[in-house]
């Protein structure tokens, strides 16, 4: 009796891991929270090993931060790219409403994951939040851009930039995920609260 033919898994490349990881970890993020996912059924779950999930990430808190931060700072590195590429042109470059309205998009696409994650439970490690340390470079680099534009424009700031760009960073998530407490469904839809979002962080960060 000859015996059964293993098939050899297909070789992956460490982008296609590292992309069945974060897939994985999102979704168990999201239906458990930070402290009910372990990272042993987040690799199952991936169908990789514990070990490389730990040799790619380090440990749960960095693949969370991993997970909830990499869009975010997607979105700020083309914002970044968008302005330079404007100002070699010569052109007029984007403002923060492109950028709040590529927030509130991707909140709105993303709701009911992010109500878990945000909403549904803390993330903490041990008696530490687990604080989402890639959000830092976010913000950084949003407060950097105004900064420019005020100097282009020859003028001072008038408050913060990094609290300025934090506190819209909030608005933008509070008015996706707290919708159904702000507004029912005959006050304002989606498209009416993204342009008003819009509006007020241009007007409110971006010098006239």
């Amino acid at each position: 009796m000859t015996e059964p033919i293993r098939r050899r898994r297909q070789r992956r490349s460490r982008e296609d891991v590292l992309c069945l990881i974060r897939d994985a970890a999102l979704q168990l993020f999201a239906e458990r929270g930070f402290a009910g996912a372990t990272t042993q059924e987040i690799a199952r779950k991936a169908d990789v090993s514990e070990t490389l999930l730990f040799r790619h990430f380090g440990g749960k808190a960095n693949l969370y931060d991993a997970v909830v931060s990499a869009p975010f700072i997607k979105i700020m590195e083309t914002f970044g790219e968008e302005q330079q590429q404007a100002h070699a042109k010569g052109v007029e470059a984007p403002n923060a409403s492109k950028q709040s309205g590529e927030l509130f998009d991707f909140f709105e696409q993303n709701r009911e994951v992010f109500s878990a994650l945000v909403l549904g439970s803390s993330a903490s490690n041990g008696n530490e939040p687990v604080r989402l340390a890639g959000l830092e470079a976010t913000f950084e680099q949003a407060a950097n851009e105004i900064s420019a534009a005020y100097s282009r424009a020859g003028k001072a700031p008038p408050f913060d930039l990094d609290i300025a760009g934090r506190l819209i960073f909030g608005m933008v998530a509070a008015a996706v995920l707290l919708r159904p407490l702000l507004f029912s469904a005959s006050e304002a839809t989606p498209d009416q609260i993204r342009a008003v979002i819009t509006a007020m962080s241009a007007q409110s960060l971006w010098p006239d």
